[in-house]
C-alpha cells in the first residue's frame, strides 16, 4: 500500500501532514547545538553576563571591552550566508576574552565543530594590508579553543583560529601554520574549526582550522595538527584567546588601534551543522511546535 493511500482516510489537514513529514529535516537541519547572531543585545552593551543566543547553558564570560557592535559584518561565498545585523567587537588583548558552555558536564568520545565569521580592523590599514603578527602597531592574534570541565587555560587547549595573515590549529604547546598570507584587513572570512578525538589520546588531540570553506570540507584553505598527545580532555564549550589587540594598560609593545569584529557563532556535532543556515528562533520554534502537532495528530487519528 501507498503511503498516500494509507492518509487519505484520515483527512488530515495537509498542512499537519506536511509538517509530520517534516520533523525529521528540521530536526536534521537543526543538528547545530548551539548559536548566536548577537541580535539579542542592545547595541553598545558589554557582552559579558548576557544570555542571549539558542542552546548555550552558560551565559557569556569576557573582558568589559567585549562589545556588541551595530556595525554589521557579513560574507556569502561558496553557500554560506552569515553576518548582518549586531556583530561582537574585541578592542583588548585578552586570555579568556571569550568564554561560553554547550554542556552541563565534559563530553569526550566524539568530534565538534565551531563556526564564526570575523573581520580584522585597523583604522591605518585597508583591505588590501595584509594583518601583521606579533609585536607590532598592526598585529592581531585570535584562536577559539574547545574549553574543559576544569576550565584550564587555553595553552593548553585544542584550539583554532589566526596569527596575523595566517590561519592555525593549536593542540597544547603544538602549533601548525599555513604560510599563504590570506588575511587582509577590513574583510570578512568564515572560519571553521574542528576538535577532533582521539581515544588513543584520551583526548582532543587533532585540530583543523578552515578558513573560507563552502558546505565540503575539502574546501577552502585548512591546516590540521594531529599532535598525538594532549589538548582538551574533555569539552564543555568554546573558550577564546585575543593578542596583539588594543591597549593592553600595562606594555606599550602591545598597544595598538587594532579590533577584532565577529558574528554568528554556530557550535555543532558535525561540519554540516556549522556551514548550515542558521534558523531564526521564532521560525525554528514555530514550524517545530508544528511539525510535532502534526505527528502527534497523525498517530492519534490513525490509532482510532
Amino acid at each position: 500500500m501507498r503511503f498516500t493511500q494509507l492518509l487519505a482516510p484520515l483527512r488530515l489537514p495537509a498542512a499537519l501532514v506536511t509538517l509530520g513529514l517534516l520533523a525529521p529535516a528540521i530536526s536534521a537541519h537543526a543538528a547545530a547545538l548551539a548559536w548566536d547572531t548577537f541580535e539579542d543585545y542592545t547595541a553598545g552593551s558589554s557582552l559579558n553576563t548576557q544570555n542571549g543566543g539558542t542552546g548555550w547553558t552558560s551565559a557569556w564570560e569576557s573582558s568589559n571591552a567585549t562589545q556588541v557592535s551595530s556595525t554589521s559584518i557579513s560574507y556569502n561565498s561558496g553557500g554560506i550566508v552569515r553576518g548582518g545585523g549586531n556583530s561582537m567587537v574585541i578592542s583588548t588583548s585578552s586570555t579568556d576574552a571569550l568564554v561560553r558552555d554547550t554542556f552541563t558536564s565534559g563530553q569526550t568520545g566524539s568530534d565538534f565543530y565551531v563556526s564564526m565569521i570575523f573581520q580584522v580592523n585597523n583604522p591605518e590599514m585597508g583591505d588590501t594590508d595584509k594583518v601583521g603578527a606579533g609585536y607590532t602597531d598592526s598585529g592581531s592574534f585570535f584562536v577559539m579553543g574547545a574549553n574543559n570541565s576544569s576550565d584550564t587555560g587555553i595553552s593548553a587547549l585544542s584550539r583554532g583560529g589566526m596569527n596575523g595573515s595566517e590561519i592555525n590549529s593549536r593542540v597544547a604547546g603544538d602549533t601548525a601554520s599555513t604560510s599563504n598570507n590570506t588575511i587582509y584587513y577590513s574583510t570578512t572570512y568564515f572560519l571553521v574549526v574542528k576538535y577532533g578525538w582521539d581515544a588513543t589520546a584520551n583526548a582532543y588531540s587533532t585540530v583543523e582550522t578552515w578558513l573560507n570553506p563552502t558546505t565540503s570540507t575539502s574546501s577552502g584553505t585548512s591546516v590540521l595538527n594531529e599532535a598525538g598527545a594532549g589538548g582538551s580532555n574533555n569539552i564543555v564549550g568554546i573558550k577564546s584567546r585575543v593578542f596583539y589587540v588594543g591597549m593592553s594598560g600595562s606594555d606599550p609593545v602591545y598597544d595598538n588601534t587594532t579590533t577584532l569584529a565577529f558574528d554568528d557563532i554556530v557550535f555543532g556535532d558535525s561540519f554540516a551543522s556549522v556551514t548550515g543556515a542558521i534558523p531564526e528562533p521564532a521560525t525554528y520554534a514555530v514550524f517545530a511546535g508544528l511539525a510535532i502537532l502534526g505527528i502527534a495528530v497523525l498517530r492519534r487519528r490513525y490509532r482510532s
